[in-house]
């Protein structure tokens, strides 16, 4: 962790006479279940927030801050490797220094991540990632990779492709589906098995409504699935839930 804040510190200090205004943006839903990379970690209901502070350069590039936040909304976890007992508590806390910036018709983004797991759930690791974004065929496309330098010393990558559709002039629909695949390292940390391959097949929906200026709300359906048949053996041998459609309610504000 005092690598990542070093780091983000250094770069802040670096650019400081570069940068432009801040923006913020803010967000806080419900969640009834909670996944992350196809593992099930909550199976009984969450609370996420986020916050991200982020600066424009002179050199067309942002760079920004964001922490996000998990916390139980109930003592049980259900069939879910998240230890019970931990209703109203952060079992998780995300802190992300990112810069990102448009070369061609091209996003590129890469930033550094530290996981931290509270109330007992675990201890925490750092990865950093690249992605690039782009629009082909009418469609968003995505890929990022993501390695753990720290506890895992392995990677994800996950590739997405979604569209938005603007409904009226305040309602919009997004859509998407995205597949992960993962190595070793992460396999045994995130099913218990040692063994490479395709992890989470993810589809989501999700309804968006900006009430004024500054804030919006969200409505999300997803399906998450495990992919590799090793996987899901090794989740259902421990009991876990290997697959599900799960819905998210939120709002969001932009200043």
């Amino acid at each position: 962790m005092r690598k990542l804040i070093s780091l983000v510190a250094l770069a802040s200090m670096a650019s400081c006479s570069t940068l432009h205004s801040p923006a913020v943006e803010t967000s806080v839903s419900y969640a009834s279940q909670y996944w992350f990379r196809g593992a099930v970690q909550n199976d009984s209901g969450v609370l996420q927030g986020d916050l991200t502070v982020s600066m424009q350069t002179k050199g067309e590039g942002t760079v920004g801050f964001t922490g996000w936040g998990n916390m139980d909304t109930s003592n049980d976890t259900g069939d879910a490797p998240f230890p019970d007992g931990n209703g109203g508590d952060f079992t998780e806390i995300d802190l992300v220094g990112w810069y990102s910036r448009r070369i061609g018709n091209v996003d590129y983004e890469f930033g550094l991540i530290n996981y931290n797991f509270p109330s007992g759930v675990g201890g925490s690791t750092s990865e950093a990632y690249v992605g690039a974004s782009w629009e082909a065929v009418g469609l968003d496309m995505g890929v990022t990779v993501y390695y753990d330098f720290d506890e895992l010393d392995d990677y994800y990558a996950n590739f997405g492709i979604g569209h938005s559709f603007e409904l009226d002039n305040n309602l919009s629909l997004d859509a998407g589906v995205s597949v992960g695949a993962m190595g070793e390292g992460q396999a045994e940390a995130y099913f218990g098995t040692k063994d490479s391959g395709l992890a989470d097949l993810n589809a989501n929906v999700t309804l968006n409504y900006q009430m004024d200026e500054h804030c919006s709300t969200f409505l999300g359906v997803n399906s998450t699935s495990v992919l590799s048949s090793d996987f899901e053996d090794s989740v259902k041998t421990a009991g876990y839930t290997d697959s599900d459609i799960w819905f998210s309610l939120g709002l969001a504000w932009s200043y």
